[in-house]
């Protein structure tokens, strides 16, 4: 794809020496009307790290698994700096906020070094529903030794995760960073920040469109054999007398399942949006205004599934302990 299929270089463009900023615009609302779900999102994944770490220094509870929730917090990481950066890259200078900033600058490494970080937190986020995947099947097939054989498969698989991505920006090394002009339905000053001069002038696209279909294909693959082997188990156990520990057992699949299929939603969006980049620019600049939405649905949905469902965020009522003395009842105490 040309530089002119992908839109105008508004660095040192003379036809943005006049553009003026307008807040009151669609395109403003668009791109921080997000922050209405994501700001008590991230008080939400707040409460899973402070769960994670209080289970890991000091209370136990038993039905706090630390793998889970590592990898978890992980990924909610990852989606976290993608957002962030995705903000510079996509969202803020869609608005207009950056035109004239980016007019007055000659194609730089700083925006370059925003555009690799969108790349390499994505490709991040891609990969932690494949290894949340793989940590359960092993909990499952494995229930006396998944702690040893999943503290040696995160000790492995976190550091490949966060090299995988850089294999895949390589061909950015030669690049520079520009701000580029958005297509309709937007209009004059709606940028986006993209690349010049990459290595043989290759893009990233058809490398995310191709890590979307293969991991999202892992994933469903993984999960399928572990819906086998649930429905296996849950047969065995409907003899079993321990029916509290197997409800309780079931709560925590049924929850970290519904999980895993809301971290699936980010490959769905990836293929909807750069698929049709890739088929059909100017069908993909249209979709390019709902395009922020779908990539918050991971972000998003993940951690509130799993904060609402899971039980180590239900308040127990446990028994209360009454401590006698003398015999009087000095108190009653909830533990």
């Amino acid at each position: 794809m040309s530089n002119k299929e992908l839109g105008i270089v508004v660095n040192l463009n003379s036809s943005y020496t006049d553009f003026q900023f307008n807040p009151y615009t669609i395109t403003c609302f668009l791109a921080f009307a997000p922050f209405v779900y994501i700001i008590p999102t991230f008080i939400i994944v707040f409460r899973i790290i402070r769960k994670f770490l209080r289970n890991v220094f000091r209370k136990k509870d038993p039905s706090f698994n630390r793998h889970v929730f590592i990898v978890l917090v992980l990924s909610q990481f990852s989606n976290i700096g993608f957002f962030l950066a995705d903000l510079f890259v996509m969202r803020v200078p869609s608005t207009g906020m950056m035109t004239s900033w980016c007019y007055r600058q000659e194609p730089n490494e700083f925006l370059k070094i925003l555009f690799i970080s969108q790349s390499y937190f994505n490709y991040c986020a891609m990969l932690y529903p494949v290894l949340f995947s793989i940590i359960r099947l092993v909990i499952t097939y494995l229930p006396n030794r998944h702690n040893d054989i999943n503290t040696k498969i995160l000790k492995y698989s976190i550091p490949l995760i966060h090299i995988w991505p850089l294999l895949f920006n390589l061909y950015l090394i030669p690049a520079l960073g520009v701000c580029r002009q958005h297509f309709a339905p937007y209009k004059l000053g709606a940028v986006y920040v993209h690349i010049i001069n990459s290595w043989r002038g290759m893009m990233g696209a058809p490398f995310t469109v191709l890590n979307s279909a293969v991991w999202l294909t892992v994933c469903l693959i993984l999960n399928w054999i572990l819906y086998r082997k649930l429905r296996e188990l849950k047969s065995l156990s409907q003899s079993s007398s321990q029916t509290s520990q197997i409800n309780k057992n079931r709560t925590i699949e049924i929850s970290l399942s519904i999980t895993t299929f809301a971290m699936l939603s980010a490959y769905i969006a990836h293929l909807i949006f750069l698929g049709a980049f890739l088929i059909d620019y100017d069908v993909a600049t249209y979709l390019v205004v709902i395009r922020p939405f779908g990539f918050d649905l991971e972000l998003c949905a993940a951690p509130w599934v799993f904060y609402l469902t899971h039980p180590a965020f239900r308040k127990r009522k446990d028994s209360k302990i009454v401590v006698a003395a003398n015999k009087k009842t000095i108190k009653s105490v909830d533990y």
